[in-house]
This record gives C-alpha cells, sequence and structure tokens, in this order.
C-alpha cells in the first residue's frame, strides 16, 4: 500500500485557491454553472479553484470547482464548474430566514 506524503500536504488554498462570494439577487445556482457567469472572475481563477457561494436570501449554499477556464489569451473569458457539494432551502426554510432578518 502506498502512504501519503506529509510534505505533499499543502494548508487549504495553497495549491488551488479558494474563494467565496455572496451572489446578487436573482442569481440562481443554475445560472453559476453557465460558463458567461464567470466571464470578468475567469482571469483570478484556474483548474480546480474552489468558490464557494451564497444566495443573499438564504435560497442556496454551494461550493463549487473550475473544471476548465480560458483566461489567458482570449478576449472572451469563461470558467466552467462542477457543483461539489448544494444545499438548497425548501420554501419553509426561505421563509423563515427571511424573517429572522426582519
Amino acid at each position: 500500500m502506498i502512504s501519503a506524503n506529509a510534505t505533499s500536504l499543502r494548508p487549504a488554498g495553497a495549491l488551488f485557491g479558494h474563494f467565496e462570494m455572496i451572489v446578487p439577487p436573482g442569481v440562481s445556482l443554475g445560472d453559476l454553472l453557465e460558463r458567461a457567469y464567470w466571464q470578468n472572475a475567469a482571469p483570478k481563477l484556474q483548474v480546480n479553484t474552489a468558490i464557494r457561494v451564497v444566495a443573499p436570501d438564504g435560497s442556496f449554499d454551494a461550493l463549487l470547482a473550475v473544471s476548465a477556464v480560458e483566461n489567458r489569451q482570449s478576449q472572451h473569458h469563461w470558467a466552467e464548474m462542477r457543483v461539489l457539494w448544494s444545499w438548497i432551502a425548501e420554501a419553509a426554510d426561505r421563509e423563515a430566514a427571511q424573517s429572522e432578518r426582519q
């Protein structure tokens, strides 16, 4: 059996980067999977970069990873995401979260 080499372990974000963002109101998890959504952020991204995204109304929370990116020579930047995990609130959860903020 091959075992892990302790020197290959790096702190989270050291190799691929890790970002967090609260998405603008009205943006859905599906929107985040569209390549064009990331055109302005693509220059900061590389394959395997993780991005935690949270909806401002508490309707979803997800961890995405970059699976492909065009951020160099082209004027048409884009990034393709894969969902590592996601949580989507049910209607009752969203209503409760909104009333807590009021």
